[in-house]
């Protein structure tokens, strides 16, 4: 089937995908592909390349090249595929700030309206899971968690396209986790942060906690955007 998406399964190194929906999932895990530098920029890819890598056919290979184009990720070669562009980094900051935006009004909504005690529980669980990985060399279980967390917030507000452009936000941050090292001192004021943001959804404090995401996801983004290799520097 030509116009179905994709649902990426990785398993350590092997590669499956499993039927689901159109071009999105091809293009979401190819962007990965470039944010992380996997894929390096000036390089040539073709359609035939990524349709063997990702175990799928051209038509939605060629699709996601037009949209990742659109995002200023690819610049299409007629017959020939497409060069990864430099990462713009401009395009990064701004996909930040709407997501920031976005996760602090929906989060602070649903804690007004109230969260379950399930929600809260696991957040706390979540919690302290972080507290064990947070001096961790190796980062990569901390942000999974810290992630997670966040997901549990901005899914109890019941907004499909919030939870959307969160899971977008979240695959961008774990693409670009190997172009950047959190700060020790950063992730001891993210644990401080969680703990009050907790607090806030016992206590259904919206608008003490939209003030927190915002204050903790603008942080995260600063941090990103200061360490993070960009192949135009």
């Amino acid at each position: 089937m030509e116009n179905v998406i994709f649902d990426i399964i990785l398993s350590g190194d092997a590669m499956t995908i499993k039927e689901k929906t159109v071009a999105e999932q091809v293009k979401e895990r190819l962007r990965s592909d470039i944010l992380s530098g996997y894929f390096q920029e000036g390089q040539r890819i073709t359609i035939k390349e990524i349709a063997d890598r990702y175990g799928v056919s051209a038509m939605p290979v060629r699709e996601s090249f037009q949209m990742l184009t659109g995002e200023r990720l690819l610049e299409m070669l007629p017959y020939r595929g497409a060069i990864v562009l430099p990462l713009d980094k401009n395009y990064v900051k701004d996909f930040f700030a709407v997501a920031v935006l976005v996760e602090s009004h929906f989060c602070a909504k649903a804690c007004e309206e109230g969260v379950s005690q399930r929600s809260i529980v696991k957040m706390e669980t979540l919690y302290k899971k972080m507290l064990k990985h947070c001096n961790d060399e190796d980062t990569a279980e901390y942000i999974r968690l810290n992630l997670e967390f966040h997901k549990v917030g901005i899914t109890a507000c019941d907004n499909q396209k919030a939870t959307e452009l969160f899971d977008e936000y979240a695959r961008t941050n774990n693409a670009l986790r190997h172009r950047y090292v959190m700060k020790p001192n950063s992730i001891q004021k993210s644990m401080k942060q969680h703990e009050e943001m907790i607090e806030c959804y016992r206590n259904r404090d919206g608008e003490r906690l939209r003030k927190l995401v915002m204050e903790h996801r603008n942080q995260a983004s600063e941090d990103i955007l200061n360490t993070v290799i960009w192949w135009d520097e």
